[in-house]
């Protein structure tokens, strides 16, 4: 079978249907519901450090990219002044 833009814009109406959004939508909200269930077997202190190492990925990407929402700016700001600027260089 060949690929042809006619054979993708055949299919474009199949995925406005109301039923696919509705068939998302039910998997977007069954997902929390069911990883939740997953955590909820962890021991308590592999999952607070899942949690902790998780939560400083996050620190670190918005501290080196400044990418933070507007509301954890002056947290971001007062974290970043014990951390390097993005554009100094470490010698070894």
């Amino acid at each position: 079978m060949e690929f042809t833009p006619y054979l993708l814009a055949e299919y474009m109406d199949t995925l406005h249907s109301p039923w696919l959004v509705l068939l998302a939508l039910a998997v977007l909200f069954s997902l929390p519901i069911l990883v939740y269930r997953r955590l909820q077997k962890i021991p308590a202190p592999v999952f607070f450090f899942v949690t902790l190492v998780g939560a400083g990925l996050v620190l670190s990407s918005m501290l080196y990219n400044r990418n933070e929402p507007e509301i954890l700016t002056p947290l971001i700001d007062f974290v970043a002044q014990w951390f390097p600027d993005r554009n100094t260089r470490v010698q070894l």
